[in-house]
């Protein structure tokens, strides 16, 4: 049963497996798919969007919490002051705390308890009648505890609106994800390409080796007709311009495979010596309706151009919201307490001795509210066009689909005729070779189907190639690259 891995468990396994390495021989598909999700610098660049998202969400989510306030102060104050009984200095001083919660809910209405105390003290100076005296008034205790709620019933009530922020964060979260996802998908199918064509160039380079080994044999075989005066010398410079052709095609082979090893190591910031890719083993859905189905469902293009649209229906509610006028309705219910104490004010407030009620509107509304609808109008165009935008990537996912549904059929169909054209091939060398042996063939029919065999083992090894790449595109179209390898996008 193949691994399913988090893309951070992969990443942990991977930076121990391979971390300070720079070379490793024998890939395997599956740890190249999974050292694709660490090197990828796309990916890194997805993760930092994904985890601001995600900050940011936790930001609007605080939103509703409820805010604790508490102030004091002191003041000391010397104030002149003259008047028909008054002169002189008056000193006072003043101690205030108060303490409040308050508290959004998701209908938009603003609740408070807040609770306040004051000590007051003053000494006046008093002239009456030629005499100076002073009168001192207080300590005095004044103690409030008063219960608020504000609530709007035009602009700004309702949860789609009070909401509105931590749902749109929600939206760009999951936006996140999926562009994540897609990413992903498309650095998996951008080292695979990677990695399978080095299988061809090595396999390309094998086939030369194997055919140079056949002509070196077809020479021996010459050397020793020639010898016995069954063939004339001239045959032998026959097979060495084939052997020096093929010298020519293994070197180029060589280098296109000391090629592509470097494109793919600097995909996966490693070496690779030799691909081993899982040939053959790549499942597909068997109609063309089935793989239209799943990237209907399954797809991060469309996935993603549809949390655009809900997160712009929700910017769209708030703009709509902003064109009304704010009517704001204010109640509130309060008790106070006077006393030369603490305790007294205390008691007087719990006791209910003095209650205080309110009732207030506001109301707000420019006089000329263009912005508003202008702004209104640029969101509703903005959703329209995701809308258009929508229907035309389904459009053109629909044909890229069937053109890489049909493609995976024709490579299906090339695959058998190759190896059917390889076998051919390989009976009929052998049989001309025996043939020559015996003498009843010539040399240049001998090298003639040595050619066609290598150009058929050549082609198969191509349309192995592609058929397994024709694979990969219809699943990273259909959004079912990562699950074929069991892999889960975890940020």
């Amino acid at each position: 049963m193949r691994r399913r891995l988090t893309l951070a468990a992969a990443t942990g396994i991977l930076l121990f497996a391979f971390g300070g390495s720079v070379h490793a021989e024998g890939l395997t598909e599956d740890a190249v798919v999974q050292r694709a999700l660490t090197s990828h610098p796309g990916l890194a660049q997805a993760r930092i969007t994904v985890r601001r998202a995600q900050a940011s969400l936790r930001a609007e989510e605080g939103l509703l919490v409820p805010q604790l306030r508490v102030e004091t102060s002191w003041l000391a104050n010397n104030e002149p002051t003259e008047g028909l009984f008054e002169s002189g200095i008056r000193e006072s001083d003043l101690y205030q705390a108060n303490a409040s919660v308050s508290w959004r809910l998701p209908w938009g209405s603003d609740v408070s308890i807040q609770t306040d105390a004051a000590r007051f003290r003053a000494v006046q100076p008093i002239e009456f009648g030629g005499t100076r005296q002073t009168q001192t008034i207080g300590p005095n205790w004044q103690e409030h505890l008063n219960l608020t709620l504000r609530q709007p019933v035009l602009r700004g009530f309702g949860r789609d609106v009070n909401l509105a922020p931590e749902n749109i964060a929600r939206e760009r979260l999951e936006l996140a994800q999926i562009q994540l996802e897609q990413t992903a998908s498309a650095a998996v199918l951008e080292v695979l390409a990677g990695f399978y064509e080095l299988s061809y160039s090595q396999r390309d380079v094998a086939i030369k080796e194997r055919q140079l080994e056949i002509a070196r044999d077809q020479r021996e075989a010459t050397v020793a007709l020639v010898e016995a005066g069954t063939l004339a010398p001239v045959e032998i410079d026959a097979v060495d311009q084939r052997i020096v052709v093929l010298q020519e095609a293994l070197l180029l082979a060589e280098h296109d495979r000391d090629t592509k090893n470097r494109d793919l190591a600097r995909l996966l910031e490693m070496g690779v010596a030799t691909a081993d890719p899982n040939l053959g083993a790549q499942d597909t859905p068997r109609t063309l309706t089935e793989s239209l189905e799943a990237a209907y469902s399954r797809s991060p293009q469309l996935g993603a151009i549809r949390e655009q649209i809900d997160a712009q229906r929700l910017v769209l509610g708030t703009r709509d919201d902003a064109i009304l006028p704010q009517l704001d309705l204010t109640a509130s219910v309060g008790q106070n307490g006077l006393d030369r104490s603490f305790g007294g004010a205390a008691g007087q407030v719990l006791g209910l001795d003095a209650t205080r009620w309110f009732l207030g509107a506001v109301l707000t509304m420019p006089l000329d509210n263009a912005r508003a609808h202008q702004l209104a109008t640029s969101d509703r165009l903005e959703l329209d066009r995701l809308q258009i935008e929508l229907q035309s990537t389904r459009e053109r996912l629909r044909v890229d689909i069937e053109a890489a549904h049909a493609l995976v059929t024709v490579n299906g169909r090339r695959l058998d005729l190759t190896q059917r054209s390889v076998e051919l091939s390989e009976r009929t060398l052998e049989a001309e070779r025996s043939r020559f042996k015996a003498g009843r063939s010539t040399n240049q029919r001998v090298l003639q189907y040595q050619e066609e065999l290598e150009r058929a083992e050549v082609r198969h090894a191509r349309t192995q190639v592609d058929r397994e790449l024709s694979v990969l595109r219809l699943l990273h179209l259909t959004g079912g690259l990562l699950p074929r390898y069991g892999l889960e996008i975890v940020p």
